[in-house]
């Protein structure tokens, strides 16, 4: 490691602390709290549309189930932003990397320390959600081209017992294909956006996990103690007088 490369490091490492002593670091906890409680919120709202025991061999079309699993798994994609590392971005500074390293460090492993968030790990529903046009593209270019065989059914904000419920049906006398497009596997708690799924039992069960432990840390009195407006002053970077 150059020289150069050591009196960088000891910089960010001077102005994260700076930042995690200052008042700011308040609102990265009050985002990640907000994120989790967003994720546990949602998902419940959609299983509360389901209700609790649907009757067995259940085939549901809900479009407001999945509105609310979407808006999940979109604050999941945002919680994970703030607690992952991940490449320098383009548009990312030397300076603005290095923060956002020490920042999902401290997050990750000082506050959340003990917390499975491996539950965060798999970006690939939120992308499919981000880029559901391209994926609906590849969908239909791979049903034309044979890749996806067919006759095929393709559900479209669909709320199914089991994985392959549908496979009862037939098209023509011949068994169809399922191309799962937006569908919720009640049995598995499974979501799944154009072909690739989340575990959405295990994703609110981490999102109620991070929530307890920011509401432990940041306490019940937060609402009222002026957190939602954070005040800087000419010494609020300043390091903390010797004792």
């Amino acid at each position: 490691m150059s020289k150069a490369t050591d009196e960088q490091n000891a910089t960010a490492d001077e102005i994260w602390q700076q930042v995690r002593d200052s008042p700011l670091a308040s609102i990265y906890l009050l985002e990640v709290e907000t994120l989790a409680s967003n994720v546990v919120t949602e998902i419940d709202a959609a299983l509360s549309l389901i209700g609790e025991d649907p009757p067995r061999g259940h085939i549901i079309v809900n479009h407001d189930v999945h509105r609310h699993l979407t808006q999940a798994v979109g604050a999941a994609g945002r919680l994970r932003g703030m607690v992952a590392k991940r490449s320098k971005g383009s548009k990312q500074s030397a300076h603005e990397y290095k923060l956002h390293t020490r920042r999902a460090g401290w997050l990750a492993n000082d506050i959340l320390a003990g917390v499975d968030l491996s539950a965060l790990d798999d970006a690939q529903v939120r992308h499919t959600l981000e880029h559901h046009d391209e994926y609906l593209d590849r969908i239909s270019l791979q049903l034309i081209d044979g890749t996806l065989s067919r006759p095929a059914l393709v559900p479209i904000d669909m709320v199914i017992s089991h994985r392959h419920l549908l496979q009862q049906f037939d098209i023509g006398g011949e068994r169809s294909n399922d191309v799962f497009v937006r569908i919720y596997i009640t049995t598995e708690r499974r979501f799944v956006n154009c072909g690739h799924e989340v575990d959405v039992a295990q994703l609110r069960a981490t999102a109620d996990e991070v929530t307890q432990r920011l509401g432990e840390i940041l306490g019940k009195d937060r609402d009222t103690s002026g957190s939602s407006m954070i005040v800087l002053t000419h010494t609020s970077f300043d390091p903390p007088s010797p004792s």
